[in-house]
């Protein structure tokens, strides 16, 4: 589910009007306005009464409060209540059914999406996908550590926050999460589930998923915050798979010059891009790495988190962040977080 699209498209069973707003659940969220739209659910902000806590409340449509989804809904909670020790995840705070809707209420996600910032920008600088690029494989690497595996992150399940003059990052929707050790007992992806944007081609194909998948997505990403593009192109889903197995990527140092460290740049791509699962990096450990060490080169200190900073009481001033951006281009992006 793209959880913060922008536009809802009319659905004929709605009325055109998408329900719930204005209305009270369990006489203690009131609904105020949409966020997005998914396939089966939608996304209000909502008021907790009496508290006035604004939060996020993920409802079934009409049409899928069905008991498969009541459980793929209720597993995303369980999953977001295992990862409240982590800062990339969003808090769960309630889940439930009021009268024929169930609905998982969450903690309200601050800034901007992934998918708006490279809309508006066109790409980010080298030092900024670095940055975001490691705090997804730390976000994913704590599902992994946990026995679960994403299967289907999108640019719009990415919520970035200025932090420090940098990018914090939030991983808002995990509905599409399978687990590695019981996946007979636990809700998995259905077939053809997911963005073919973002889709692996052994999720695409229904293969199996496991850690690798998720080193495919990210490849997918980090591509799209370096060179602006995507490294695949077909007009339906067919020739997109199809361009997956048969076209290579063009290159970073290709687009983008005489980028610093493109050969480890494009070292990555090619490794998590492989159609191939079982030539790909085996996880994520090793580009954490790699990253990790280009962030030391270019910046003189080890990787922290912005978060983490913050919360240290530490101001970070790394003059490369821009990473050869304009004052003005740093002003649109200033303005774009001030809104």
């Amino acid at each position: 589910m793209a959880f913060y699209s922008v536009h809802e498209p009319v659905d004929l069973n709605d009325g055109g009007i998408p329900p719930h707003l204005n209305s009270t659940l369990s006489g203690r969220y009131g609904v105020q306005t949409l966020l997005g739209v998914g396939r089966t659910s939608r996304v209000y902000e909502a008021r907790v009464f009496p508290s006035g806590e604004q939060v996020a409340v993920k409802i079934l449509r009409e049409h899928c409060n069905t008991s498969e989804n009541l459980e793929r809904l209720k597993w995303e909670g369980e999953v977001l209540n295992s990862l409240v020790d982590s800062e990339y995840f969003l808090r769960p705070i309630d889940f439930a059914v009021d009268g024929n809707s169930g609905y998982l209420v969450i903690e309200k996600a601050q800034g901007h999406t992934l998918a708006k910032v490279l809309k508006d920008f066109g790409r980010l600088s080298l030092l900024d996908s670095i940055d975001v690029g490691i705090q997804i494989i730390e976000a994913l690497n704590c599902l992994h550590q946990l026995g679960y595996v994403h299967t289907s992150l999108t640019a719009e399940d990415i919520m970035l926050q200025r932090c420090n003059n940098r990018y914090s990052v939030k991983i808002v929707d995990l509905d599409s999460t399978c687990s590695m050790t019981s996946p007979a007992t636990k809700p998995m992806p259905m077939i053809g589930e997911g963005t073919f944007d973002y889709m692996s081609p052994e999720q695409a194909m229904n293969g199996r998923l496991d850690v690798r998948t998720d080193v495919y997505i990210f490849g997918l990403l980090f591509y799209e915050m370096l060179t602006g593009r995507r490294p695949f192109f077909g007009s339906n889903p067919v020739e997109l798979l199809n361009a997956r197995f048969s076209t290579k990527p063009e290159s970073i140092t290709a687009i983008l010059g005489g980028i610093e460290y493109g050969i480890v740049l494009d070292d990555i791509i090619d490794r998590t891009l492989a159609p191939e699962s079982n030539k790909r990096f085996r996880d994520l450990n090793d580009i954490d790495l790699m990253l990790s060490k280009i962030w030391k080169l270019l910046t003189g200190r080890d990787y922290v988190t912005p978060r983490k900073m913050l919360d240290a009481g530490a101001y970070d001033e790394i003059e490369l962040n821009n990473s050869g951006q304009s004052a003005s281009w740093m002003q649109k992006i200033a303005s774009l977080f001030k809104k």
